[in-house]
C-alpha cells in the first residue's frame, strides 16, 4: 500500500481518540512480552493520522458488526508502538502543529482495514507509517500487516488482527537503522549546540524565580486516569504592553508536570501553553475544539489559567487576558468567562475542575484595567451561573488581588495548591486528595502569608453548585498497593 502525496498528508484528521467509549475486554497485555530491540527515549513524536485512516475508521464505525467492535482499542493498538518506542507522544493535525509541539521526529499513520461479515472470512489489518523531521525531511517508512481467518467473531477478529499488526509494527520501527542515524545525528546536534547568551536584564521589574520546596515532585503517586483531560495555561510576558504577571508561566509548566507525575493524566491528555503561545486563538482552539473532539461520557477534565484578568467596565463581565489581549477592547481581544464555562457546561463529561490563579477586578496583582476605568470588584463567580459539574477554585474574592508569592517563584495560590497536592492537602491522610479538603488547607494559608508578607487581604473561593461542592472534586486518588 502507497502513502497518501505530501499534499494529502497536510490535510489530516483526529478521529480516533472519541470514536468509542467501550472498555479493552480484560485480558493479559499482548505486549507484555515484546522487547523492542531498540528504543529513543530521547525523541518526542508527534503522531499524524491521515485521511485515508479517517476512511478506515468509517468504513469500521459502517460495518455490520460495529456495535460489537471496540474503537478505543483499535486506536490503543496504533498508538501502542510510539507510546512504547520513543520519549512521549503528542497527536496533531499538521506539521506545522508538530513543529510548534516541539516534536523531533512526525509519524505519519496510515491504516487499512477489510472485514468479513461472517465468522470464518478473512480480516486483514495494514499499518503504514512514513517517519519525517520536524522540517518535513523523510527519514524512514515502516509497515506491517496481518491477516487472520480463523473461525472468530468479526470484534475479536479484528482486535487480534490489529494487536498483531501494532507488535509488526513495533519490530519494524525499533530495528530501523535509519531512525537510529536519525537520533543519533539529532542527539549529537542538540549536545554539540552552543546556548545562547541572554543579556541579564537591568529592570528592578523583572521577576526572578527561587527554587521552591513545590518544585520537587512528591514521591507518592495517584492511579493512573487515562480518561482525563487537562488545558494549562500561563501567560507572564503579553504582547502589549501589561505588567508583567510574575512567574505565572513557570506556575502553568509546573501545574503540567504535577498533572501528568503526580495526578495519572497521561501526557497525550494535557495541554500546556504559555506567554506567546497562548493568544485568543489558541484559547478558542483549545477549549472549544480540542476539549469536544477528545473528551467522552466519563471523562474527567482540569483547566488551570495564571495570568491576568480583566472586568468590561460596560458590562461587568470578567474575562481572561489571552497573549495579545488589550483591556482597553477587552469586549473583542479578551477571553469571557461566560464563554469558557459555558464552553465546558456543553460537554459530555463526568465532571470538571477549573483552578483559576487571576482575579478580574482590575485593583492590580493578576488584574488589569482599561485606561481611565475604575476597579469594579468583580469576583469570578459573577460569571458562574448555575453549572452543575464545574467546581471552581479562585485566587481571591471580588473585591481582593490575587498576589505572587515571591519568595517562592509562583503565583501564591498555586503554591499552596501544589503544597497541598505533596499531601499537605490530604486532611483526613487517607491517600487521596480532593479539592474541597485541599481548599480547607489553602484557604487559610494563602489569607496568612498574604497578610503578614504583603498586608493583604487573599481569600480564595471555592465556587459551584451544591451538588458540585458535595462531591468535593477528586484530584489525587491513591494507587492500589
Amino acid at each position: 500500500m502507497k502513502l497518501a502525496t505530501t499534499a494529502t498528508l497536510m490535510s489530516v484528521v483526529i478521529a480516533l481518540s472519541a470514536c468509542a467509549t467501550d472498555q479493552p475486554p480484560p485480558g493479559p497485555n499482548p505486549f507484555a512480552d515484546l522487547t523492542p530491540s531498540k528504543t529513543y527515549k530521547e525523541l518526542k513524536v508527534a503522531l499524524v493520522y491521515t485521511d485515508h485512516t479517517k476512511a478506515a475508521v468509517e468504513y469500521v464505525q459502517r460495518h455490520r458488526w460495529s456495535p460489537h467492535i471496540n474503537l478505543k482499542a483499535l486506536s490503543e493498538n496504533m498508538q501502542a508502538p510510539f507510546s512504547r518506542i520513543f520519549k512521549s507522544v503528542e497527536r496533531v493535525q499538521t506539521l506545522a502543529e508538530a513543529r510548534t509541539a516541539h516534536a523531533d521526529v512526525v509519524a505519519f499513520m496510515d491504516m487499512n482495514v477489510y472485514l468479513p461479515d461472517i465468522a470464518f472470512g478473512e480480516g486483514t489489518v495494514e499499518f503504514s507509517v512514513s517517519l519525517v523531521t520536524p522540517e518535513g525531511k523523510p527519514i524512514d517508512t515502516a509497515t506491517a500487516k496481518s491477516v487472520n481467518n480463523n473461525y472468530l467473531r468479526v470484534d475479536e477478529k479484528l482486535a487480534r488482527t490489529a494487536t498483531a499488526a501494532s507488535q509488526q509494527l513495533e519490530r519494524a520501527l525499533s530495528g530501523s537503522s535509519k531512525l537510529a542515524a536519525y537520533a543519533e545525528a539529532r542527539a549529537e546536534m542538540m549536545a554539540t549546540a552552543k546556548p545562547q547568551t541572554v543579556p541579564a536584564p537591568q529592570s528592578s521589574t523583572v521577576s526572578t524565580a527561587p527554587a521552591s520546596d513545590v518544585d520537587t515532585l512528591p514521591s507518592a503517586k495517584g492511579r493512573p486516569h487515562k480518561n482525563a483531560y487537562a488545558i494549562v495555561i500561563g501567560i507572564e510576558q503579553y504582547r502589549e504592553k501589561l505588567p508583567k504577571a510574575d512567574f505565572a508561566d513557570r506556575d502553568a509548566k509546573l501545574v503540567g508536570e504535577y498533572l501528568t507525575k503526580v495526578m495519572g493524566y497521561p501526557e497525550e491528555n494535557v495541554v500546556v501553553r504559555t506567554n506567546d503561545k497562548a493568544s485568543l486563538t489558541d484559547l478558542i482552539k483549545y477549549f472549544e475544539n480540542w476539549l469536544p473532539n477528545n473528551v467522552e461520557k466519563d471523562s474527567s477534565v482540569f483547566v488551570y489559567y495564571s495570568g491576568h484578568g480583566a472586568p468590561n467596565p460596560k458590562t461587568g463581565d470578567a474575562y481572561m487576558v489571552p497573549y495579545d489581549g488589550d483591556p482597553t477592547f477587552v469586549d473583542s481581544t479578551g477571553y469571557p468567562m461566560k464563554r469558557l464555562y459555558a464552553a465546558l457546561d456543553k460537554l459530555p463529561v463526568k465532571d470538571v475542575t477549573v483552578v483559576l490563579d487571576s482575579c478580574f477586578s482590575g485593583a492590580g496583582g493578576r488584574s488589569v484595567l482599561a485606561k481611565g476605568a475604575k476597579p469594579m470588584g468583580l469576583s469570578v463567580d459573577h460569571s458562574l451561573g448555575s453549572i452543575g459539574k464545574t467546581l471552581v477554585l479562585a485566587a481571591s474574592a471580588g473585591d481582593q488581588i490575587s498576589s505572587a508569592y515571591e519568595e517562592k517563584g509562583h503565583g501564591l495560590l498555586t503554591y499552596f495548591f501544589l503544597k497541598g497536592l505533596q499531601g499537605e492537602g490530604d486532611l483526613n491522610k487517607d491517600g487521596n486528595v480532593d479539592m474541597a479538603e485541599l481548599y480547607e488547607y489553602v484557604k487559610p494559608s494563602v489569607s496568612r502569608i498574604a497578610r503578614k508578607q504583603y498586608n493583604n487581604e487573599q481569600t480564595p473561593q471555592l465556587l459551584g453548585s451544591p451538588d458540585a461542592l458535595k462531591r468535593g472534586g477528586r484530584l489525587i486518588e491513591r494507587a492500589s498497593p
